[in-house]
């Protein structure tokens, strides 16, 4: 499971989500991507992507509130952030935005596992192992 997931397009593994209450949370200004106190994951994740597509309307459409978006864990980069949001299939690849794999499997996959067999009362299998011969 693990190692498919791995190999899964950017649109294919991201979180869905709707937005409201973008321009609540967004204080982005000339010097970057900002937003206040609380910002859901999903709402941070829709402003990174418009800070990043500003110059590029033509190409990236904005999100907006009201809109359905997909969004992604991201690795450590300069700019400080650690997700980023995009509409449709439009991933915005060549701003050097690497996909945090681990955390996006944690997160959509091991998270809804982990609560399913929780609530059944059984063991969580570790979703890692990449065949059957490993648990033994």
């Amino acid at each position: 499971m693990h190692s498919n997931f791995m190999k899964l397009s950017p649109y294919e593994m991201a979180k869905s989500s709707s937005i409201s209450d973008l321009e609540k949370y967004d204080a982005t200004d000339e010097t970057g991507a900002k937003w206040r106190t609380k910002a859901p994951a999903h709402v941070k994740a829709s402003i990174c992507y418009n800070y990043l597509t500003k110059d590029e309307r033509r190409k990236f459409n904005q999100i907006k509130s009201g809109d359905k978006m997909k969004w992604l864990y991201i690795e450590p980069n300069d700019n400080y952030w650690n997700v980023i949001g995009f509409i449709d299939e439009n991933y915005p690849e060549g701003y050097g935005i690497k996909i945090d794999k681990e955390k996006q499997f944690e997160t959509v996959v091991l998270g809804y596992v982990n609560r399913v067999f929780k609530v059944l009362g059984w063991a969580v299998p570790n979703l890692k192992i990449r065949s059957i011969s490993d648990y033994f």
